[in-house]
């Protein structure tokens, strides 16, 4: 958390003890997020604006002129979204193969042991 001199302070949250961190890591969770977020609330309504507006904007634009895709995507990725989504397609979305699920399984399983792990 900031500080009179502006750095921030360590929490000790993820260096504690392991009888003490949960305890530290709810406090955070419940107390001191919030208090740091309505501390930096202009800053959190900016970004949200900044982050909003545009998708927002765009989203009322391509309503009434859907050609307007164009100016954010290439034809070759509009001609891809079309083609997975089209009312005639076999199924929806890329066609994958069970191979593929079965490789994202192992990877995933892998990772998840592998951050265990560390």
């Amino acid at each position: 958390m900031p500080c009179a001199t502006g750095s921030w302070r360590s929490t000790s949250v993820f260096t504690a003890p392991a009888g003490r961190r949960g305890g530290q890591w709810l406090r955070f969770v419940l107390h001191d997020f919030p208090v740091l977020v309505r501390s930096e609330a202009r800053l959190v309504w900016a970004s949200a604006a900044l982050f909003f507006l545009p998708l927002f904007l765009a989203l009322y634009t391509l309503q009434f002129y859907p050609d307007g895709v164009y100016f954010l995507l290439t034809p070759e990725t509009v001609g891809s979204a079309e083609e997975m989504y089209a009312p005639t397609a076999e199924r929806l979305g890329r066609p994958r193969e069970a191979s593929d699920d079965v490789m994202m399984l192992g990877f995933y399983i892998g990772n998840k042991e592998y951050s265990h792990a560390q």
